[in-house]
């Protein structure tokens, strides 16, 4: 067995619990980020509220003015610079899972040593990732970069 043979090598139940943890934490974060409704299908919503209420309600005034400040607050959203946060935490995730598998896959050596193809793999994969999602740049009011 590999911890027998290789005793400085962690428990491989203490490790890998802490990374099912992590990755769980990080996939709720992006599922939780995609499944929000954005602020445009709110102003949408409330756009077909007003109009569906008659002319002669009082809350009328009170909704069209919740709109304009939707509207404005959606325009001044999208011209802040700000990074993917999610995307940042992922790819960090994936950099250190890389790093780590690539150790024990030095360290244990012989046949082990074929899991670095995958392993630095992930690593690269993180740090594209890290070098997409750390940039500022304008975004949507779900995260995703606006185009000019």
């Amino acid at each position: 067995m590999l911890l027998d043979r290789y005793p400085h090598l962690v428990d491989v139940g203490a490790w890998t619990s802490g990374i099912a943890v992590a990755l769980i934490g990080a996939a709720g974060t992006v599922v939780q980020s995609r499944r929000r409704a954005g602020a445009r299908d709110q102003i949408r919503s409330d756009i077909e509220i007003y109009e569906s209420l008659p002319e002669a309600s009082t809350v009328r005034a009170d909704l069209l003015g919740r709109i304009d400040e939707q509207i404005r607050a959606l325009i001044s959203s999208e011209r802040e610079l700000t990074r993917d946060r999610s995307g940042v935490v992922l790819s960090c995730i994936l950099i250190a899972a890389g790093g780590w598998t690539t150790y024990i896959a030095t360290v244990a050596g012989g046949s082990w040593r074929w899991f670095l193809v995958g392993t630095l793999l992930l690593g690269v994969i993180g740090l594209f990732g890290f070098a997409e999602s750390v940039q500022k740049v304008r975004r949507d009011d779900k995260g995703n970069k606006v185009k000019n």
